[in-house]
């Protein structure tokens, strides 16, 4: 009699079983179907943070363009991954070791040794082994990255690349580089007081122009940069001339030639781009992203913005937004969007995208640095 009414117990404990199983195999599918979401989504929107010892080895100015040995070296793995860096620069140590380990940097490359007490908890890829100081908190007195354990997934894919690669090639580049870096040290390397740095002999006449501007000074030197190498006596085969490479057309409009003085064609720059901010202004550009048009206007001119604006609207992308909007409709490449032809590119070429995004990375670098 008791077995009759209970012989139902098995089969359904059979069932809840089965049941559990199914769910937790399900929930760790989800979980780790968020984790490589998350990682995803990191790698294709997310920059990779690294601080940087701001010195004349690892990171610094010559002639007004970035470099470094440990610069090259994290972007030549910003570039494998597909990321794009945003250098933290450091004065100390304990400001990279710091950065790494709250998280404001996803991870700290440093070229000096480290003090074995420096970096509790940080994981560590020490590249280019060789002999130590006795002090030092790795076997290398070549280059160091530290990660902290949340960024453990970033600090796998370091190992694996370094890994991945002729160590031995890696190492005499990267050596090569810094004995170059090293013999530059008396003459380029930004002072400690960086107010002493210059980037060119027109620096005051830019900081004089751009003072009365919501702009930095350093982001119309990097537009001087991109134009001229700060030439006043450029000219181009599209017969632009002088400092910021103005066309004959609008250089008439603004009132400057290529006979008037560096003073008169900064000037006359800076009143372009208050003309361009103006328009841009107008039309509805939020300022977070009015000066990726203003730079794209200057280097396409005005009404070819403004078509490929239409023209991102006609295709479902944003007109007010420059990255990932109207830049792909200014972009090298013809693609296709919310139609099965690809859009015939009618706005130039890449040249515009190039100089928005060089123009803008420039510019941080000597935010960092200056």
């Amino acid at each position: 009699m008791m077995h009759r009414k209970t012989h139902w117990i098995r089969p359904l404990l059979r069932s809840l079983f089965c049941l559990t199983m199914v769910t937790i195999a399900f929930a760790t599918k989800i979980s780790n179907a968020a984790l490589e979401n998350s990682i995803r989504w990191e790698r294709s929107n997310a920059k990779l943070r690294i601080a940087l010892d701001r010195n004349s080895i690892d990171y610094f100015l010559y002639k007004a363009t970035p470099m470094g040995a440990q610069f090259d070296l994290s972007q030549h793995f910003a570039s494998h991954l597909g990321y794009s860096v945003e250098i933290i620069p450091v004065d100390s140590q304990q400001q990279g070791v710091d950065a790494a380990q709250n998280g404001r940097a996803d991870f700290y490359a440093t070229s000096s040794n480290l003090p074995k007490h420096s970096t509790p908890n940080l994981l560590s890829l020490s590249m280019f082994p060789s002999k130590h100081a006795p002090d030092a908190a790795y076997p290398t007195a070549i280059s160091t990255w530290l990660f902290s354990p949340a960024r453990s997934y970033l600090y796998a894919q370091a190992t694996e690349w370094f890994e991945s690669r002729t160590s031995e090639k890696l190492r005499k580049t990267f050596i090569g580089k810094a004995k170059i870096f090293e013999h530059l040290r008396n003459q380029t390397a930004v002072p400690k007081n960086k107010k002493n740095y210059s980037l060119s002999s027109y620096d005051s006449l830019i900081k004089e122009a751009a003072a009365p501007t919501r702009w930095d000074w350093q982001w119309i030197a990097s537009i001087i940069y991109q134009e001229s190498r700060f030439n006043p006596s450029l000219h181009s085969r599209r017969n632009a001339y002088g400092l910021m490479q103005m066309t004959p057309v609008t250089a008439k409009h603004f009132h400057v030639s290529s006979l008037k003085t560096p003073k008169e064609q900064i000037a006359a720059g800076i009143n372009y781009l208050l003309w361009l901010d103006t328009q841009f202004e107008r039309i509805g550009i939020a300022l977070e992203h009015r000066d990726d048009f203003i730079l794209a206007a200057y280097n396409a001119g005005y009404a070819r913005i403004r078509q490929a604006q239409r023209d991102a609207a006609a295709h479902g992308l944003s007109p007010t937004i420059w990255v990932g909007n109207v830049a792909r409709i200014q972009g090298k490449r013809p693609f296709t969007l919310r139609s099965d032809t690809p859009l015939t590119l009618l706005h130039g070429t890449g040249e515009t995208c190039d100089f928005v995004q060089q123009i803008n990375l420039r510019y941080s670098h000597y935010k960092n640095l200056i």
